[in-house]
């Protein structure tokens, strides 16, 4: 699947549409997927990156309670690369041509 640092920045920044279009699963999901992943490379967000993509998911943050946010999170890292890039494909926010 070819560089899986580009592919966490990616579901991170889907993940944040995500929250933008009112899909908060799906956003916190997806932003579980590419921590696991992240974790799973050895790449960690920079501080900057993090601020970034909280940021970013704020608004799933601020309308799911916090149990909800850890199981969606959860849910997120217990998925595969694959599932993970599906889910983003399948998402409200589409990218034109798909």
């Amino acid at each position: 699947l070819g560089d899986g640092r580009a592919i966490a920045y990616l579901l991170e920044d889907i993940g944040g549409l995500e929250a933008k279009t009112g899909n908060y699963a799906v956003s916190l999901q997806l932003v579980g997927a590419a921590a696991a992943l992240r974790n799973t490379l050895g790449a960690q967000l920079t501080e900057h990156e993090l601020e970034k993509l909280e940021e970013q998911i704020q608004d799933s943050r601020e309308n799911l309670g916090g149990e909800l946010q850890q199981l969606y999170l959860e849910q997120g890292a217990a998925i595969d690369i694959e599932a993970a890039i599906q889910l983003a494909r399948q998402g409200r926010f589409q990218l034109e041509g798909q």
